[in-house]
């Protein structure tokens, strides 16, 4: 199965333009968690009333609960079977009390890997850490909520998840700390975010949650892609890319997207973590 390129997603961020602008815009026939965590934010800000999609992709979006989660009527509402470990349906972002419940359920989805306790409870972590964001620097309001949303699709074995918002976005947000302006002036933001302990907030977050994402997706020979403003980034094993979009996104999206027939081992990055850690504050090796 295809990953997620920025050309995919800039492309699409040019049909909700469209949308915004005169209310109709073209829809691919496949749609990812991407997609719909958007169009979400888009229909919300324009206080969209009626919605009507193609008929091939009408039945994803009844099933990952598109109508609800935006606040829209649906004339037929989707019937859930259980969709643990296979997709998390569309979430609006507003409550800080279920992003612990929104992430466990994402985690499901990794379970079905077999990873390991290890490797579980640090991708929850990070995904509590990518989710809390969104109230950290993007500033959700009931009126105008941060999206998540996720699929995992075991014939394709890929799964990705989608976190987005429509806040301040990452330059704006990583200027907050006076340390990183040095850094900020010749560095894109959505690389720089994904630095150990880059944090606007060092205070009150660890900065892991970008970092963690993208060793884990190298590792696993996956995808990070991150977009914010006009900044775009994406990495993977033995890759990196950063432009300037000819669209913009107010806000950031997150998407990662890893091999499902491939390991995630968390365990492996904390231990060289750790020796990092150790080397630059002059410890001793353990060996020693």
């Amino acid at each position: 199965m295809n990953r997620t390129r920025i050309g995919d997603v800039e492309e699409w961020l040019l049909g909700l333009r469209l949308l915004e602008a005169n209310g109709r815009a073209t829809c691919p026939l496949f749609l990812k968690p991407f997609h719909l965590a958007t169009l979400a934010i888009a229909l919300r800000k324009l206080k969209a009333e009626d919605l009507r999609l193609p008929d091939q992709v009408r039945w994803y979006a009844r099933r990952m609960d598109l109508w609800s989660a935006v606040g829209m009527n649906e004339p037929q509402p989707a019937k859930h079977g259980n969709p643990s470990g296979r997709y998390l349906p569309l979430k609006p972002v507003t409550d800080r009390d279920a992003v612990n419940q929104y992430a466990r359920d994402i985690t499901t989805i990794v379970d079905q890997q077999y990873v390991g306790a290890q490797t579980l409870g640090s991708v929850r972590l990070m995904l509590i850490e990518l989710l809390e964001n969104c109230f950290a620097h993007a500033l959700v309001s009931e009126d105008l909520p941060g999206y998540t949303c996720a699929q995992a699709w075991p014939s394709g074995r890929l799964a990705q998840v989608a976190i987005t918002d429509n806040g301040l976005g990452m330059r704006e947000s990583l200027g907050e700390n006076p340390e990183l302006a040095p850094l900020l002036i010749a560095t894109n933001s959505c690389e720089l975010a994904t630095e150990r302990y880059v944090t606007s907030k060092p205070d009150r977050h660890s900065g892991y949650g970008l970092a963690l994402a993208r060793e884990l997706v190298e590792q696993n020979q996956g995808n990070l892609l991150i977009i914010s403003g006009n900044e775009a980034f994406t990495a993977g094993v033995g890759y990196t890319r950063r432009l300037d979009l000819s669209v913009p996104w107010q806000g950031t999206i997150v998407v990662l997207e890893w091999n499902t027939d491939r390991p995630l081992d968390s365990k492996a990055i904390y231990d060289e973590w750790t020796k990092a850690e150790g080397e630059r504050n002059g410890d001793e090796p353990p060996d020693a």
